[in-house]
């Protein structure tokens, strides 16, 4: 018992300090013998762990509801200076080549909202509605039909709920070598509704041709979306 015990402290003193290089290690060799699902898998605990770093200061604050609204005024300022004007001219030609609120070609169907509701990823943070996508994968199909009412009736009236839009962002640690207290080494991670994820993914399903000829190439996003229809 002294021997295997005395082993067993020699071997975990040894993976302290060889942490890095022993996971390292285990990778190369699943890489190695081609085990791609454990390798992914690994590499993805690898990343969770990395990246669960909580910092007391940041950039000189110290407090959790200052430090919450540090990034709020940091990711509102920083969110909202691109002046650039570059696509404007762009997004006011497609607003006036496409009607958003009549005709057939915004008419949402029930089955548009399944097929996008079935394309949602599992998985995923909740919004600020606390719902999450198997919320409406797994809901009685009766909630398309709601569904496509009401995105008809916003479209129809131009509205949009503030609600709807209404995201969360979440600080993400980007480099473990850097330093934790700066602002700089954290990317932010924006967390949307998942009934806008719907409306998104069906505009850019039915505006993807549509858009396509109106410009060589497609470089229109989501938010690219919605703003052409806030704008309208």
């Amino acid at each position: 018992m002294k021997s295997t015990r005395g082993r067993f402290k020699q071997c975990l003193r040894f993976c302290k300090s060889n942490d890095d290089r022993v996971r390292a290690d285990a990778l190369a060799n699943k890489l190695l013998k081609r085990d791609d699902i454990s390798f992914r898998k690994d590499v993805s605990k690898t990343n969770r762990i990395n990246s669960n770093v909580l910092a007391s200061t940041i950039n000189g604050v110290s407090g959790e509801c200052n430090i919450t609204k540090m990034w709020h005024d940091y990711y509102s300022d920083l969110l909202n200076s691109n002046g650039d004007t570059e696509y404007m001219p762009y997004v006011n030609s497609v607003n006036k080549c496409i009607d958003i609120t009549s005709g057939p070609f915004f008419k949402f169907s029930v089955s548009e909202i399944r097929d996008a509701i079935t394309n949602l990823k599992s998985n995923e943070s909740a919004g600020t509605d606390c719902l999450q996508s198997e919320h409406f994968k797994y809901a009685d199909p009766r909630l398309f039909c709601i569904l496509c009412m009401k995105f008809n009736a916003m479209f129809s009236h131009g509205y949009l709920p503030p609600t709807l839009m209404e995201t969360i962002i979440i600080p993400i640690f980007k480099n473990k070598k850097g330093l934790v207290m700066d602002k700089d080494n954290y990317r932010p991670v924006a967390v949307t509704t998942v009934v806008s994820k719907i409306i998104e993914l069906n505009l850019l399903d039915s505006l993807h041709d549509k858009l396509g000829t109106l410009c060589n190439q497609l470089v229109l996003k989501a938010s690219m979306v919605l703003i052409c229809v806030c704008s309208h």
